[in-house]
C-alpha cells in the first residue's frame, strides 16, 4: 500500500467519524428540544394541579391527586415543589413516591452555556 493510499483511508475514517459525529449532534439536538417542550408542558400542568389545590379551594383536589399520582406512578420529584408543597400541607405525602415511579433509564443534559 503507498503512502497516497494510506492518508486517502486514514482521510476517509475521519470524514466517516465526522459523518457519525454530526448525526449524534443532531439526533441530541432533536431529543433535547423536545424533551425540553415536554418539560414544559409538564409544568404547566403541574401550575395548573397546584392552583387547584390551593387557590380555587377544591377540598379533595389535593387528596384526588395524590392519589393518582400512586395510581399513574408519577415521579413527583419531577414536579415542581409548590404543587408538593400544597398537597402535603394538606396531609397527603406524595414525597418521596410510596411506589416506583416512572422513571427513563437515562436524561439528556442540555449544556445552554
Amino acid at each position: 500500500m503507498t503512502k497516497t493510499t494510506t492518508s486517502t483511508n486514514m482521510n476517509e475514517r475521519v470524514r466517516e467519524i465526522a459523518a457519525i459525529q454530526r448525526q449524534l449532534a443532531d439526533l441530541l439536538n432533536a431529543a433535547g428540544a423536545k424533551v425540553r417542550e415536554l418539560e414544559i408542558a409538564m409544568s404547566d400542568k403541574a401550575n395548573e394541579l397546584e392552583d387547584l389545590v390551593t387557590r380555587r379551594g377544591s377540598r379533595h383536589a389535593a387528596a384526588e391527586i395524590a392519589e393518582a399520582f400512586t395510581e399513574y406512578r408519577v415521579d413527583t420529584g419531577e414536579l415542581n415543589s409548590r404543587l408538593i408543597d400544597a398537597i402535603e400541607r394538606r396531609g397527603h405525602e406524595v414525597f418521596p413516591p410510596r411506589y416506583d415511579a416512572i422513571r427513563p433509564d437515562w436524561k439528556i443534559i442540555e449544556n445552554r452555556a
